[in-house]
């Protein structure tokens, strides 16, 4: 019996018995399955919703605070950090998969489609705040070409995955993505190095968050 959850989850009947599982998978996967009593997973279930409620709650805010600033003082960096808040937020809620605890699995083909879209656009999100949030249009104009150009290219390929994603070699395309990113997470670790020793606000905390989410990329 399917339980409803976030994660793959199966609720087995007392004694003996015989099951069989069928995975299908587009690349090569290792999945992990840990056998828990099903009163302790529905606790440590329903503690994460609330965790990630949370934190979704804290993303919409945000997102719609930035914006409604961001018009009335006329500033830019604040409406693409509202822009990367939305995509980073839909993202975290595809990954996490806890729209199937509101709906059945009818929407599992336009759930991964809109999760390999919202991979891109937080790339290319993300540029675009990194890129005049460091001043890097302004004071390295040459590496923003490549930062910019980079996170369209990730953006790109993951269109193409999401449309034609039964006659594209996935794996390339994954690798692209990947590599992609880690490159330009790199590049604006190194660019907020240089700012926060020049002094710009806030640089230093960009560095720690890019320093971080470079560690995870790469792994």
């Amino acid at each position: 019996l399917a339980i409803t959850a976030g994660q793959i989850a199966y609720a087995l009947p007392q004694g003996l018995f015989k099951a069989t599982l069928k995975l299908e998978a587009e690349q090569a996967y290792t999945p992990r399955f840990k056998w828990q009593y099903q009163q302790g997973f529905l606790t440590a279930s329903q503690q994460h919703s609330l965790i990630m409620g949370g934190f979704y709650g804290l993303g919409f805010t945000l997102m719609l605070l930035s914006f409604v600033v961001g018009w009335r003082i006329k500033a830019p960096a604040l409406k693409l950090y509202g822009f990367y808040i939305a995509c980073l937020t839909a993202f975290l809620v595809l990954q996490e998969g806890q729209l199937f605890i509101f709906f059945s699995e009818d929407i599992a083909e336009l759930h991964k489609f809109a999760y390999i879209l919202s991979i891109g656009f937080t790339v290319l999100s993300a540029s675009w705040f990194f890129s005049n949030f460091l001043y890097i249009k302004q004071d390295f104009p040459y590496l923003n070409y490549a930062v910019i150009g980079f996170s369209l290219v990730v953006c790109g390929c993951a269109i193409l995955r999401a449309l034609f994603a039964e006659s594209l070699p996935l794996f390339w395309v994954g690798a692209i993505m990947g590599y992609g990113t880690l490159l330009i997470v790199t590049m604006v670790f190194i660019v907020s190095l240089v700012q926060a020793y020049r002094g710009t606000r806030e640089a230093g905390l960009i560095c720690i968050t890019s320093e971080r989410a470079s560690i995870v990329t790469g792994k």
